[in-house]
């Protein structure tokens, strides 16, 4: 066989080879025909498989395959801080993370030894920090807290702690009357919740999540009322990646009024040294293709241009700011607070 006949018998093997495995391709070809083939390919990092932010990144691949012609691999790391970790050491490139574990990361704080040299790419939906108190619990309000069980510490969220200390605080209660204890995902607070070894629990949840609609439905638990003026004096003591929100009423089966609470803003990040044009065609895409991207994700809904390019707590990546550049959005004021960020590095 001649060494054309095998060059081109390994270009159809490989191409075959990638229209079989499809979306999660992972293959590997020693010999220099394929060399280049995954040039664009990148790593896509986020939460356990079943959660809101691992359902955000399988959108998130599909659409760049299909609209970009950019390969990638999701990969659950864990919660967010994992995750910065993760960009950190360059075991993926790119990240669906909550803005407290970007913001710590970006300036080594907490639980990071050291900087991690991340940027933003987009800004999406909001992510509650509220608590879940059992309906049979007597907890009125945060002064009720004393002498129970609360579920208010996570390793991979560690707002959760902060926030908790911060009603402490902001209540005045005896933090030694209060038993804190921690687990490591949603699920197991819910089992705690419903045999009741716990009696209320600080949790991370979207306003689509159906865990906890699924509690609140069965009149498991409610939701615990903070009033605005304290949740804001709360505020004044926490990270500013920590913002107030408001659980609008309705959200969840059994909320019969508004509630105010505190909140993240989730960010699509990527490592500083992810060519700049792999990520202007990445937001391109989701900005551009908005509407296909909802379908795959229900709160893909609040990725939006107008939110992306509201304050956030970390600088954008060079190709998210080129992609502003080309379509006139990029301002002196988004301009000033870039520059005002990279000054903290």
């Amino acid at each position: 066989m001649s060494s054309a006949q095998t060059e081109s018998n390994i270009l159809d093997s490989c191409a075959l080879l990638r229209r079989s495995i499809g979306l999660t391709w992972l293959f590997v070809c020693v010999l220099t025909a394929c060399a280049g083939e995954d040039s664009h390919a990148i790593r896509i990092g986020t939460s356990s498989v079943g959660s809101t932010y691992y359902g955000l990144a399988v959108a998130i691949s599909e659409l760049i395959l299909e609209h970009a012609e950019i390969n990638s691999t999701v990969e659950p790391v864990g919660g967010s801080a994992p995750n910065v970790f993760a960009l950190d050491a360059n075991r993926i490139d790119v990240a669906v993370v909550n803005a407290f574990a970007a913001y710590s990361g970006f300036r080594g704080i907490d639980q990071f030894p050291r900087p991690v040299n991340i940027r933003l790419v987009m800004q999406g939906q909001l992510s509650f920090r509220h608590f879940l108190v059992r309906s049979d619990a007597e907890i009125e309000s945060p002064a009720d807290l004393v002498g129970k069980t609360i579920v208010a510490e996570r390793p991979a969220n560690p707002d959760l702690i902060l926030i908790m200390k911060g009603v402490i605080e902001a209540f005045n209660l005896p933090a030694d009357e209060i038993q804190i204890i921690s687990t490591t995902n949603t699920s197991e607070v819910m089992r705690a919740l419903s045999v009741g070894s716990i009696d209320a629990a600080l949790l991370p949840f979207s306003g689509d999540s159906p865990i906890v609609e699924e509690a609140m439905r069965n009149g498991l638990v409610r939701l615990l009322e903070i009033p605005v003026t304290k949740r804001d004096e709360i505020l004044d003591r926490l990270p500013a990646a920590i913002q107030g929100a408001t659980i609008a009423a309705g959200t969840f089966t059994n909320q019969t009024m508004d509630l105010p609470t505190f909140s993240m803003t989730t960010y699509l990040v990527a490592q500083e040294g992810v060519p700049a044009e792999t990520v202007h065609r990445i937001l391109g895409v989701l900005i551009e293709h908005a509407e296909e991207f909802r379908n795959y994700q229900s709160m893909a809904r609040e990725w939006t241009l107008e939110r992306t390019l509201s304050v956030a707590t970390l600088p954008f990546h060079e190709g998210a700011v080129r992609y502003f550049k080309e379509r006139d959005l990029w301002t002196d004021q988004l301009a000033t607070r870039q520059q005002a960020l990279l000054i903290e590095m």
